[in-house]
């Protein structure tokens, strides 16, 4: 081994580290001004490559604001998940004839509610629910993200 070509490698290595940076930088600007672009006008084709905005959003309900304002329609659309702690507990309960149920009183169990959003959209759309009716009820993380599909000809 060379000590001077081991002082050029690193040597060009970190000007190709610096030059990548500035490129980085670069084309984060591009991409903000791109993300703009198209956040305004819609999804936009040039050359075969493609570019729009994708809606991320997540939507965290309150279950039991829910339940308090729409009552006994609320479970319609909340859909109410208990899960024994593990599988093979059921079987043994039915294998020597207990009903399972008695544990379920004693909290051996864990209860998840969650909103089943298919079916609450086919309630708004025939008005069994109101989306007024819902507000307060629940909070969005909007989330945006630019997809840049560039095509096989630009790689």
């Amino acid at each position: 081994m060379n000590k001077q070509k081991f002082i050029e490698a690193i040597s060009q290595y970190k000007q190709l580290d610096f030059e990548i940076k500035k490129l980085q930088e670069k084309q984060s600007k591009r991409r903000e001004y791109i993300h703009g672009f198209v956040s305004k006008y819609g999804s936009q084709d040039y050359e075969g490559s493609k570019c729009f905005v994708q809606d991320r959003s997540k939507i965290t309900y309150d279950i039991a604001k829910i339940k308090e304002r729409l009552g006994k329609r609320s479970k319609e659309f909340i859909d109410d998940n208990v899960q024994m702690s593990t599988d093979w507990f059921m079987s043994v309960c039915k294998a020597n004839k207990i009903d399972p149920k008695l544990f379920l009183k004693s909290g051996q169990y864990t209860r998840e509610e969650s909103v089943n959003e298919k079916v609450l959209e086919q309630l708004i759309d025939q008005d069994w629910v109101r989306i007024d009716e819902l507000e307060g009820c629940y909070t969005i993380d909007k989330k945006e993200s630019l997809v840049i599909r560039l095509s096989k000809n630009d790689l």
